[in-house]
């Protein structure tokens, strides 16, 4: 049976939400093992746990466990609506938590970064045009 176009949307909607419910589930799971230090005797090091057990990175871990520890009293409900890597910028701004989540649910991803710019004493009127090669993928001029 093949999907009219409506279906597919709202397929890949529910997975959306679905793919976050889980995230936010293993970030409060992956702070849990952190903090206990669950990994252990098997693995000598979280960062060995992660990459031979979970298959992630520490850098993407460490992501999810930073939004945990900001936002882990805030309902699910709410983070759900909230792109995953907003909230990661987010929890950086000054403030608390419900004016860092206000930033994530009003401000673009370029808009948090430019704010945590500032506020580290970056300030920059112009944008960085990056090229990439279409064929190799690396970095042009």
């Amino acid at each position: 049976m093949t999907l009219v176009p409506q279906q597919v949307l709202d397929k890949a909607r529910l997975l959306s939400t679905a793919t976050k419910r889980n995230f936010l589930e293993l970030s409060k799971v992956l702070y849990q093992i952190r903090k206990e230090e669950l990994f252990k005797p098997k693995y000598e090091s979280f960062r060995e746990y992660l990459e031979e057990d979970i298959k992630i990175s520490e850098g993407f871990a460490s992501k999810l466990i930073g939004v945990y520890e900001t936002f882990a009293e805030v309902e699910n409900k709410r983070l759900l609506g909230i792109d995953l890597e907003k909230l990661y910028l987010a929890r950086k701004i000054e403030g608390t938590v419900e004016q860092k989540l206000t930033a994530a649910e009003t401000l673009t991803r370029g808009e948090l970064k430019q704010e945590l710019a500032i506020k580290d004493g970056v300030e920059c009127e112009h944008l960085t045009t990056i090229h990439i090669c279409s064929n190799c993928h690396q970095r042009v001029g």
